[in-house]
């Protein structure tokens, strides 16, 4: 080799550059527009971005049998959740200074992943494999978590006979308590009517699964229909039943990590405006009692259901809004935008409080409650909401 050519060599070999590290699994493989970063199932490839003209698009390809769910999603993963072909760029870059140390170092790796599931996988698979596991799963302890609310948490159309037959058999790594024992997640007696139902809590649940494989999950629940959150709070006749549930639970199964509190309720103090406004006090006195007590961290998390409606006539973030600056889209709740403003707000109020934000969920025949498919998005929505930010 000429010398010149050694020393172009040597230098080239000297840039640095952060990477987009390119990581497939076995089950597919990505082909890239310039094939400079195709990279085949099993492998792991990486591409140097040494400046502001690097433009490269990924397309997940699954093999046989399998469907792609997803790019992963995470804090360095490039197209968290997209299911669309993954560009990145850096022309943005060109002319701005600031951001040469964070092209020239080499330290930063940006992730392309893939995710493929097989092509009967449901949607609860789905998603839960493009969300990072939110603790250790070499962990083995039970991580628990609370569910309580009302109708459409019990839920009023979670009914035996419509869900996936697996899930109405369960698996050993998800368990709930019902009826004074555990036992494999599926449909639960724990409400107010004492009668086989499921909630958001089911969709949940497997969502996690889907990300924490080799993790064990459980869930305590109590839901009773048409009740105020009066009801829930600190001494109120739901929330000592929920108490109840949890002292036997642990003393049942000690090896517990609570991890979460998952709350769906409002339109029992839709009714009157001083239920409505007095929401979001009530809500934080139940934060702070379960924050206090004996066995739950005292960073324990809540995620708070907030519905949106079907479209985008609401926003996500309505900090600014005035519920009384429009009527009320249910004549029969005319203060559920009260609620729901409280249910936003109370983020602002307590560290560790995330709403989930619920939108075109579909509603059954009773105009009310959620389908059994509605139901599970709201798990689902719970689930990655709690793996995105509540961790």
């Amino acid at each position: 080799m000429k010398m010149g050519r050694i020393i172009l060599v040597a230098a080239i070999a000297s840039i640095t550059a952060c990477k987009v590290q390119v990581e497939v699994p076995v089950e597919g493989s990505v082909t890239t527009i310039s094939t400079l970063g195709d990279c085949a199932a099993g492998q792991v490839c990486t591409l140097d971005v040494a400046d502001s003209t690097f433009d490269e698009t990924f397309t997940a390809v699954p093999a046989e049998g399998w469907q792609f769910a997803g790019w992963k999603q995470g804090n360095t993963h490039l197209c968290s959740g997209s299911q669309a072909p993954c560009n990145y760029n850096t022309s943005v870059f060109e002319g701005n200074e600031d951001v040469t140390p964070f092209l020239e170092n080499q330290d930063i790796i940006l992730r392309v992943e893939p995710v493929f599931v097989s092509d009967d996988a449901e949607p609860e698979e789905i998603l839960g494999a493009t969300l990072n596991c939110p603790w250790d799963e070499s962990d083995p302890t039970l991580h628990v978590f609370l569910a309580a609310g009302q109708s459409n948490m019990v839920s009023v159309y979670g009914q035996p006979g419509t869900l996936p037959a697996k899930y109405e058999t369960g698996t050993d790594q998800l368990q709930m308590w019902d009826e004074g024992s555990w036992k494999r997640l599926g449909l639960s007696t724990e409400n107010g009517n004492d009668v086989p139902r499921y909630g958001p809590e089911l969709g949940f649940a497997w969502t996690l699964h889907a990300a924490c494989p080799d993790s064990n999950i459980g869930i305590i629940k109590y839901a009773v229909g048409g009740t105020s959150i009066s009801t829930w709070i600190p001494g109120g006749e739901n929330s000592a039943v929920l108490v109840s549930n949890i002292t036997a639970a642990f003393q049942a199964h000690s090896d517990i990590t609570f991890e979460g509190y998952l709350y769906k309720q409002g339109g029992g103090d839709a009714n009157n405006r001083n239920s409505a406004e007095a929401w979001g006090d009530n809500f934080l006195s139940i934060v702070d009692a379960f924050r206090n007590h004996p066995v739950i961290p005292d960073d324990f998390p809540f995620l708070v259901a907030s519905p949106r409606g079907d479209g985008d006539v609401f926003p996500d973030d309505i900090t600014d809004f005035d519920p009384d600056s429009i009527p009320s889209p249910d004549p029969s709740r005319p203060f559920i935008l009260h609620v729901i403003h409280q249910q936003w707000m109370v983020q602002f109020e307590r560290p560790r409080i995330y709403p989930v934000i619920e939108r075109d969920i579909p509603i059954g025949a009773d105009g009310i409650h959620q389908t059994p498919e509605g139901i599970r998005m709201v798990g689902r929505g719970f689930a990655e909401t709690y793996a995105n930010e509540a961790n």
